[in-house]
């Protein structure tokens, strides 16, 4: 068993228990099931501390991240870019020091600690041309969005209100839960059925990373913008010089 620390430093954000509770969990699942992880210490003041054991199966893809991106601060590049557990650590720091917190500092035993925040992961990315998430979700539920048209919304007796939202592209359909905390939210929902929608809450995955429901915390409509046909420009669809520079103009505005 090994030891390695984490250290997250919220700066200037405000961070609930929850904030915490979700990051540690992002960061220890990557690679594995929070199982395989042994709390030593824990500090709650401000930064927060976690001290944590592992095998050293599980301590290995964390060391190679911390050496890549003590190499991609010295200016150096990596023969190999994030792959596997590297990857899906990587979005893990994007996605927690995109929320509550302002910076990370990881340390495994026997490598020099490496201290990351926002800009230090997008210039990894943009270094190692890695420039969108690995899509690689690494845990069956989790806070995050998603986005489609809401098609319908069931009320029964006794039961949590639900409505379902279909993706315009994928054609994935998602079921929608709403909790008696959140119940006010079925007049939002209401009043959105037919448009598109951003609802945030916790996603449940299947084995396939495909979102399969969500309880949502908030819904957001989409406001969708359509310019008018007649105020769409009028091009002279002629051949002759005049057409092809009028093009011309609109291309290069």
């Amino acid at each position: 068993m090994r030891t390695m620390r984490f250290k997250l430093d919220p700066g200037t954000h405000s961070v609930t228990a929850e904030d915490v509770v979700r990051a540690m969990r992002t960061l220890l699942g990557a690679a594995g099931d929070l199982r395989d992880w042994t709390i030593r210490r824990m500090s709650l003041a401000s930064p927060f501390v976690i001290e944590a054991s592992c095998r050293d199966e599980i301590q290995k893809p964390y060391a190679v991240f911390v050496k890549k991106m003590n190499a991609l601060a010295q200016g150096k590049i990596p023969r190999v870019g994030f792959i596997g557990v590297q990857a899906k650590l990587l979005d893990s720091m994007d996605f927690v020091t995109g929320g509550a917190f302002g910076s990370i500092e990881i340390a495994p035993p026997g490598n020099k600690p490496i201290t990351l925040n926002k800009n230090a992961i997008e210039q990894a990315r943009q270094t190692t041309g890695q420039l969108l998430p690995s899509l690689m979700i690494h845990a069956k539920q989790q806070m995050g969005q998603l986005r489609g048209y809401l098609e319908q919304i069931t009320v029964r007796r006794g039961q949590q209100p639900r409505f379902v939202i279909r993706d315009r592209v994928s054609g994935d359909v998602v079921a929608c839960l709403l909790s008696d905390e959140y119940a006010r939210l079925v007049d939002v929902a209401a009043k959105a059925i037919g448009k598109r929608v951003t609802i945030t809450g916790l996603v449940s995955y299947n084995d396939k990373s495909r979102p399969t429901s969500i309880k949502a915390a908030s819904i957001e409509p989409i406001e969708e913008y359509i310019i008018p046909f007649d105020s769409l420009p009028r091009v002279p669809l002629t051949n002759d010089g005049k057409s092809v520079e009028y093009i011309r103009r609109l291309r290069d505005a």
